[in-house]
């Protein structure tokens, strides 16, 4: 009866473990967040532990089943088929799904039926925008809730935080915007300006511009940048 029971207790823990392992993978591994409840959590990694039970099946022909009725004398056997099974495949496979995630996710949508195995949030247009890599080498500005702005150009050093942490930005060059909104030229002594959060952002306003316009040209004069500037926002 013990010895039952333990089997018992170890066809529960792989029933489970794999799969949880490797849905906790995939959600680290991913950008976007996903809904968190205790049965959004279980019944996929059930789902999952079949799926790797599957994809181990040779490798639990060719390890254990020659030695089913003597597993205690083969201890090995047992270790390394555990270590692949509840930790390599579940991590692997975690980490790659959570990156295949990301790139429907940015591009192209994900694959039907995907969404009900693993289900999570989708990306926001903030996200979205930079991750398809919408405003490289352009200049932005930004306006707040309260009708106040400021501009900058998004190259090389700049960057913005997506989800699942906390959205923000930073614009490697600050530019100096005239009464009307208008790009004048960039701000003399500024290293950039950095933007921790978007809760107060209104809207972002994007100016197309060449990369040498935007600032990443560290040799060009500020007269012609500023020349350039005005020229893109006519177009």
């Amino acid at each position: 009866m013990g010895n039952l029971l333990r089997l018992d207790v170890l066809a529960a823990l792989l029933a489970i473990v794999p799969g949880y392992l490797a849905v906790a993978f995939w959600r680290r591994a991913k950008t976007w967040q996903q809904p968190s409840t205790d049965l959004g959590t279980i019944l996929p990694a059930l789902a999952v532990s079949l799926v790797i039970q599957v994809v181990v099946s040779p490798l639990t022909i060719w390890l254990l089943l020659p030695v089913a009725g003597d597993l205690p004398h083969h201890p090995w056997n047992l270790v390394v088929w555990t270590y692949i099974t509840v930790i390599v495949v579940p991590l692997v496979g975690g980490v790659g799904l959570g990156r295949l995630t990301d790139l429907y996710a940015a591009g192209h949508g994900r694959p039907h039926g995907f969404s009900e195995l693993l289900p999570e949030v989708p990306p926001s247009a903030w996200d979205l925008f930079f991750s398809r890599k919408l405003p490289d080498g352009q200049f932005l500005v930004i306006t707040f809730q309260d009708g106040s702005q400021v501009a900058g150009s998004y190259y090389g050093p700049s960057f913005a935080l997506k989800s699942p942490q906390q959205q923000g930005l930073y614009l490697a060059r600050e530019w100096v915007l005239d009464a009307e909104g208008h790009l004048e030229r960039p701000v003399s002594g500024s290293k950039g300006i950095l933007i921790p959060t978007t809760a107060t952002i209104r809207h972002v306003r994007v100016i197309a511009a060449a990369p040498s316009r935007s600032g990443a040209d560290e040799g060009a004069s500020d007269g012609r940048q500023e020349g350039e500037a005005r020229d893109s926002e006519r177009d």
